[in-house]
């Protein structure tokens, strides 16, 4: 089937486009726009293309899809919805080259699992992507900027774990990438830039953390597992304005020498000769956080 060019707006009740348990479909240039419910709610689905259709200014989400296997979602656009693309209960779908401005969350992954996120940007979101309860995910190459307002987040992870988060531009965000209770993930070469935090870990441990580059961040990374703190909403009055030299420690990747910070977590170098510091957490033992002392 081919749903093509159409417009579905100001419904009054209920979403724009809703699909359930059809497959093998091409849903493309379609705008689903001031519904009073979603703008798309496709579930219980496979096989399905969705692609370049606009989803703006619905009351609830954008893009809803629920209990979808392998599915690809591109060249889509959610503006100035509650969320702007989100999935629930989700498995090896592609998520690739969308758009989502001005959400409360730009792209959300509920309960999802072996999906692929790539080159979607996300711009003055409450929170550009959030992942929750999901594993290992491919997060690549996407965009996260200017999410700056009282949440300001740009990638956030919350009891989620064998993720891989690589190649993402995160800039302009109160916290870069935030890890809540989020073990085994790996994070390499992201760019961390004008943030307010480039990177915040709570009560994340053994994550593997590769730092390509960190500029102008007023910290580059904090990390915590004070289990009092950990019930601030990011830490908003805690980390960030009153006490972050009594339970926080920055960590600056780049400093020369191997001056020791010790720190609350317990994270330390796997390589002294990696120019880019390898970073391990542990959760049995504590260490003091040694700084690669090559250039």
């Amino acid at each position: 089937n081919y749903l093509y060019n159409n417009s579905y707006d100001e419904n009054n009740k209920g979403p724009g486009v809703y699909f359930s348990e059809n497959h093998n479909n091409r849903i493309q240039g379609n705008n689903a726009s001031s519904n009073s419910d979603d703008g798309f709610f496709i579930e219980k689905s496979t096989n399905n293309l969705i692609l370049d259709n606009q989803a703006n200014e619905n009351r609830e989400i954008g893009i809803r899809l629920a209990w979808l296997n392998n599915n690809t979602i591109m060249n889509n656009s959610a503006y100035h919805n509650i969320m702007g693309i989100a999935l629930f209960n989700t498995s090896g779908n592609t998520i690739e080259k969308n758009r989502a401005d001005n959400n409360s969350k730009g792209l959300s992954l509920e309960d999802g699992s072996n999906n692929i996120i790539i080159e979607n940007i996300l711009f003055k979101n409450g929170a550009a992507m959030v992942l929750l309860d999901s594993m290992k995910n491919r997060i690549e190459n996407n965009s996260a900027n200017n999410n700056n307002n009282s949440v300001g987040v740009g990638v956030a992870l919350q009891n989620s774990s064998h993720n891989i988060i690589l190649n993402n531009n995160i800039r302009q965000n109160r916290i870069g990438l935030f890890l809540n209770r989020s073990i085994d993930n790996s994070i390499g070469e992201n760019s961390y830039d004008r943030n307010k935090v480039g990177i915040a870990l709570n009560l994340s441990a053994n994550n593997t953390i590769v730092n390509k580059t960190f500029m102008n961040n007023e910290y580059n990374m904090i990390i915590n597992e004070n289990e009092t703190i950990s019930a601030y909403p990011l830490w908003e009055s805690i980390v960030l304005e009153e006490y972050p030299k009594n339970f926080l420690q920055p960590f600056d990747p780049y400093a020369k020498g191997s001056t020791p910070f010790y720190e609350i977590p317990p994270i330390h170098p796997v390589s002294s000769t990696d120019s880019s510091p390898l970073l391990h957490g542990s959760s049995s033992k504590r260490f003091p956080v040694y700084i690669d002392s090559d250039p």
